[in-house]
């Protein structure tokens, strides 16, 4: 059994809604795929999880990837499972979905160009986002950050990592999704708020130590987020 697990997270590549948000209300959100500058964001990402395992001697075949279902996560998995991975056998390159991992609902923001604006011109939904403060706010009709870091904590313990179980997991999701599961890995003091951004394509790596109950970001050269 590993001592210890190596944890990639990574933002899906740009979606056409990231270039265009008016993209929002004309699909089902988990429809919305990825742009041709995301699908290059893709295959980057792809390159950097290849080479971290290079350079840390991790066996593709010991590899295992999560993905959101939405389609613009499991488009940029497919490309990391595919240019990462792709000395691996096809019963190890099952992606595994899990919908505890699908991005922050924005509600009724989601068709406005940014959030700041809908509080702009909702008075009352600014006083509550005031009142609130950032982790606790859940627009109309949507989730709060806290209900996203609650769902992948949940997400993290039914994996059992904290266990040294897996040596090797590739985890594709959300921008505020891949932000609660760094802040429940390292630090559940350092939540996202709403002007924090996880870079789209965004790969970032952490050591699970399972003996301190606790990840760290892990070492050269894969250890910064792809911009």
């Amino acid at each position: 059994m590993p001592t210890q697990t190596e944890i990639c997270i990574v933002r899906h590549g740009q979606s056409t809604a990231n270039a265009d948000y008016t993209t929002y209300g004309s699909m089902e959100e988990s429809k919305i795929p990825l742009s041709s500058q995301g699908r290059k964001e893709g295959v980057g990402a792809a390159q950097k999880v290849r080479e971290h395992m290079l350079w840390h001697g991790i066996d593709p075949e010991m590899a295992k990837i999560y993905s959101s279902p939405y389609v613009r996560a499991l488009d940029t998995a497919r490309m990391i499972r595919e240019l990462a991975l792709h000395r691996t056998t096809n019963a190890n390159k099952t992606i595994r979905t899990d919908h505890l991992l699908i991005e922050q609902c924005f509600g009724e923001s989601q068709s406005f160009p940014s959030f700041q604006e809908f509080l702009g011109t909702n008075p009352e939904e600014k006083r509550l986002f005031e009142t609130m403060g950032p982790a606790m706010y859940r627009c109309r009709r949507g989730d709060s950050i806290t209900d996203v870091y609650t769902r992948v904590g949940l997400f993290v313990e039914r994996r059992r990592w904290f266990a040294g179980d897996m040596p090797f997991c590739i985890i594709v999701a959300h921008n505020v999704a891949c932000q609660c599961l760094q802040a429940y890995l390292t630090d559940p003091r350092d939540l996202p708020d709403y002007t924090t951004v996880w870079p789209t394509g965004g790969v970032r790596f952490f050591t699970v130590y399972p003996e301190l109950q606790k990840a760290e970001p892990s070492s050269a050269p894969g250890n910064k987020p792809t911009q």
